[in-house]
């Protein structure tokens, strides 16, 4: 009898645990802002340990947003960040790097700062008009190199999370702009596919795979001798 007991109770912690798994699971799948929360101060370390490494510096008129700051940017754009991503604007919004990117797609590639919440509007993630900025339901710009393109963070769909450079003086950001005019029926959930540059579609020549998440993007960059004062 006291084995037949202990064994259903086995059973029972065990359904409990599986209860609670699912319950955390179906919490990430919807992005519940406290578990994103919890998710972005885990990688915050992390995230600290690569812009120092990255001798990255505050640029002069930067904010630092608060989580609900941040939130209601998302509820204003009807998106969702990915926590790294996330985790990452509550301590260096509006930060020039001036860093190299080690990618194979695209070498030579480097971006000079990052967006963010500025006291002004100047560089800043909310401001729909500057810079050609994207700032859509599919993708945001994150940052940006000298010449005006822009690294984008995907937010939907296949591509979802992934780092792309924009080349927005060869017409790139249009197709952000106004994705219908893709032909043959391509959606940017076909992206992935040509991540290898191979076979490239027109739609798609302008744009072009970086890394497959925000802290893969940051571990792959390289710091670039900075001009003296």
């Amino acid at each position: 009898m006291h084995g037949s007991a202990a064994a259903q109770e086995a059973v029972t912690n065990g359904c409990t645990r599986v209860a609670e798994l699912n319950s955390l699971k179906w919490r990430i799948a919807r992005g519940d802002p406290v578990i994103r929360d919890v998710m972005a101060n885990m990688e915050e370390s992390d995230i600290h340990s690569e812009m120092a490494r990255l001798n990255a510096t505050p640029m002069h008129n930067r904010v630092s947003p608060n989580p609900s700051q941040i939130q209601a940017w998302e509820d204003a754009l009807s998106i969702t960040v990915p926590s790294d991503y996330r985790g990452f604007l509550l301590s260096y919004s509006l930060y020039d790097v001036q860093a190299g990117c080690n990618c194979k797609t695209l070498p030579g590639t480097y971006i000079e700062y990052f967006y963010g919440f500025p006291a002004e509007t100047d560089r800043s993630l909310t401001d729909l008009e500057f810079d050609d900025l994207a700032l859509t339901p599919d993708a945001i710009s994150i940052g940006r190199d000298m010449f005006g393109g822009q690294f984008l963070l995907f937010l939907r769909g296949a591509a979802k999370g992934r780092i792309y450079f924009c080349d927005v003086e060869g017409g790139g950001a249009d197709i952000l702009d106004d994705p219908d005019w893709m032909d043959g029926g391509l959606t940017f959930d076909d992206l992935p596919k040509y991540d290898d540059e191979t076979h490239k579609p027109d739609a798609f020549q302008n744009l072009h795979f970086i890394a497959a998440d925000f802290m893969e993007f940051l571990r792959m960059l390289q710091p670039r001798e900075r001009d003296a004062p």
